[in-house]
C-alpha cells in the first residue's frame, strides 16, 4: 500500500522537515559557527557613529537587556565603568542573556542552562558532561582569538562586570593595536585587567554560509542539508569597538572570571549501553549493561566550567575532551581511551587559536575551508553529521557508513578515512 511504501523509504523532502530539531542538526549548527568565528575581523567595521549621547553602563547584564529591549543604536558610543577585560570572548555574544528572557522564569528559560550559568558565578568548578541541546544550539562557551597584524583590529577582548562574573556572558571589545598594547602592560600575570571605556557599538550578522564557503563545498555537501540547519542571516552579533588608548583608563586587578571551555567531537560507537539505577536505600548496586553493536559515528557537545587562564584547569578540560565525557569513566567496564561503548573520540573543534590542543581539530583560523587538507576533512564531517541528522530525524539509532569509514590506528591514535 501506498502508506507502508511512505512510511519505509520516505521522499528526501520529508526526511528533511525536522532534521534541524535533531541532536545532530543542532550540533552541525554549532559547527558552521565555529568555521566562520576565525572571521570574526572580516567586513564588521565600520566607522559609524549616531550622534546621540554617551550611554553609560556599569553592569553587562544591564547592558544585554537594553540591546534585547533594541533601546539601543548601531554607532552608539557606549562607557562603561568599573568593569574587566580578558583574552576569552563568547563565541556567541548575548545568547545566554537572549536565553534567560527578562525574568528567571521567562518562558525562554531552559533551566538546565541556568543552573550552569549559577556554577560559574559561585565559581564551582565542575568535570566535563556532554550535553543534550535539547532546545537547539547551545548559548555557552568561549574562545580565544588571534592577535592580527592589521593596527586598527588588532585583537578581540571580553568586556565582563562582578555582576556577571564569568566571560561566556560579556561583550566582545575589538581593540586597536595601541589599546591592546595598553591591556598588555597593565596585565598581572593571567589575570583581567580593571577598565572604565568608551568605545563604539556595532551590530550585525555573522552569516554561516557565505558564497565563498558554499562555493568551496560544492557538491560534496548537500546545500539544502546546511540551509536546513541554520538561520538565514546566521549568528546575531553585537561589539564594542575602541580605536584610542585615550577612551581607556586600564588598572590591573588580582583575579580572572571563570568560563564554559567546549567542544565539538565524534564517537565511535562500538557497543550499546544500558545503564541499571536503583532506588535509594536500596540494597542493590547499580550496573551496567554493555552488548556489542554495529559501529557508527556519534557526535556531541562537550563543556567544561574552567578558568581559562589556568593551564592546569585548562589541561583537566583538555583531557576530558579527549575522553569524550569524563563523567561516562568507569574503569572497571574496561574501556582504555573513553566511557562504555566507545572506542575512539575525535575533537574537531579548538577552542583556543593561539595554543591548539587537538590534532584531530579543524584549526581556529578565518576560512580554514580554503586550506586542501581541511577542506577535505570538513566535507566528511558535514556528510557524516547529514547522514547522522537523517537517521535521527526517522527515528533510528545508528547510520549506515559509507566504505571506508571505520576508523584505524595509527601512530597518534585512531583516525577515520578523512584522515589520510
Amino acid at each position: 500500500m501506498r502508506i507502508n511504501l511512505i512510511t519505509v523509504r520516505c521522499p528526501p523532502q520529508r526526511n528533511r522537515m525536522n532534521i534541524a530539531e535533531t541532536l545532530s542538526g543542532r550540533i552541525a549548527n554549532s559547527f558552521l559557527g565555529y568555521l566562520h568565528l576565525g572571521s570574526w575581523f572580516d567586513d564588521r567595521l565600520k566607522s559609524l557613529v549616531s550622534g546621540r549621547g554617551p550611554k553609560t553602563f556599569t553592569s553587562v547584564e544591564a547592558f544585554w537587556r537594553a540591546v534585547l529591549r533594541e533601546q539601543l543604536h548601531h554607532g552608539d558610543r557606549i562607557q562603561f565603568k568599573n568593569a574587566f577585560l580578558t583574552e576569552w570572548i563568547p563565541r556567541l555574544p548575548g545568547a545566554p542573556w537572549h536565553l534567560l528572557g527578562d525574568q528567571a522564569d521567562s518562558p525562554n528559560l531552559r533551566s538546565r542552562d541556568y543552573l550552569r550559568l549559577g556554577e560559574l558565578r559561585e565559581r564551582k568548578i565542575g568535570v566535563v558532561s556532554e550535553t543534550s541541546l535539547d532546545y537547539g544550539p547551545h548559548p555557552l562557551g568561549v574562545v580565544r582569538l588571534p592577535v592580527v597584524d592589521d593596527p586598527r583590529t588588532c585583537a578581540c577582548l571580553c568586556l565582563t562586570t562582578v555582576d556577571a562574573w564569568c566571560c561566556d556572558l560579556g561583550v566582545p571589545v575589538i581593540v586597536s593595536s595601541s589599546v591592546y598594547d595598553a591591556f598588555v602592560s597593565r596585565r598581572q600575570g593571567v589575570n583581567a585587567v580593571e577598565a572604565d571605556l568608551e568605545g563604539v557599538l556595532h551590530f550585525g550578522t555573522m552569516p554561516l554560509l557565505d558564497q565563498g564557503f558554499l562555493k568551496a563545498m560544492g557538491v560534496a555537501v548537500d546545500s539544502e542539508f546546511l540551509r536546513s540547519v541554520v538561520t538565514p542571516t546566521g549568528h546575531p552579533y553585537a561589539f564594542l569597538r575602541i580605536t584610542s588608548p585615550l577612551d581607556t583608563r586600564m588598572r590591573t586587578h588580582g583575579s580572572a572570571p571563570p568560563a564554559f571551555l567546549w567542544s565539538i567531537s565524534r564517537k565511535w560507537i562500538t557497543h550499546a549501553v544500558t545503564h541499571y539505577g536503583v532506588f535509594s536505600g536500596s540494597k542493590e548496586k547499580p550496573r551496567i549493561k554493555v552488548v556489542p553493536t554495529d559501529p557508527y559515528w556519534s557526535y556531541g557537545f562537550l563543556l567544561a566550567p574552567s578558568q581559562p587562564d589556568d593551564p592546569e584547569s585548562v589541561q583537566k578540560c583538555v583531557r576530558g575532551f579527549k575522553l569524550g565525557n569524563i563523567s561516562a569513566w568507569i574503569p572497571e567496564v574496561g574501556a582504555p581511551c573513553a566511557g562504555p561503548g566507545v572506542e575512539v573520540v575525535e575533537v574537531l573543534t579548538e577552542f583556543d587559536a593561539r595554543a591548539p590542543h587537538f590534532s584531530t581539530a579543524v584549526p581556529l583560523v578565518a576560512s580554514p575551508w580554503q586550506r586542501p587538507q581541511q577542506h577535505r576533512r570538513i566535507a566528511t564531517v558535514l556528510q557524516d553529521m547529514e547522514r547522522r541528522a537523517l537517521a535521527e530525524s526517522r527515528g533510528e539509532t545508528r547510520t549506515e557508513q559509507p566504505p571506508g569509514a571505520y576508523p584505524r590506528r595509527t601512530a597518534d591514535g585512531f583516525t577515520g578515512n578523512d584522515q589520510e
